[in-house]
Formats: structure tokens, sequence, C-alpha cells
């Protein structure tokens, strides 16, 4: 396995319940990968990271440990998944 030739990762300012960039990779050749991570069709990987997921991590300790580990099991980041592990 070879590492990506570069790696970018989008902030959106709003919450969406998909962004469209990620469905514009996909379509015109790229590929959905895990933890929410896409290569589109120049091999080029980047991930819409959620204000959810940062704000999570920011915190630090064990309720980051639980966003991170919640995130680590999807494909497509679910922002309620995340929340959720959050508070557990």
């Amino acid at each position: 396995m070879r590492a990506p030739p570069a790696s970018l990762v989008k902030r959106p300012r709003a919450r969406r319940p998909r962004p469209r960039g990620t469905r514009g990779a996909e379509g015109n050749g790229g590929e959905e990968s895990i933890c929410g991570w896409c290569k589109d069709r120049w091999e080029i990987s980047w991930q819409i990271t959620p204000r959810a997921l940062i704000d999570a991590l920011a915190v630090g300790g064990y309720e980051a440990k639980r966003a991170f580990g919640a995130m680590m099991a999807m494909r497509k980041i679910d922002v309620a998944v995340i929340e959720a592990a959050r508070r557990a």
C-alpha cells in the first residue's frame, strides 16, 4: 500500500447532511474511503471534517478518545454518533 501524494482537510462552516464535495469526487472517478476520507480522480485524499468532530477532539481526554473511536468505525462521518460518543 502506498501513501497518497497529498491529503487535504475541509472544515465546513455550516452543518450539512452530506457535503456536496464528496458526492462530486465520488461521481467523477473518485472513491470513498474510511473515516470520511475520499480520494478524487487525481488520487488526492481529502476529508470533510465536521465541526462536531473538531470540537470533540479539541476537548481532549476520554471525551476526545470516545469521539475518535466512534469516527474510526465509520466510512461516512455521522455527527449524531460523534455527539453521542462524547456524552457516553
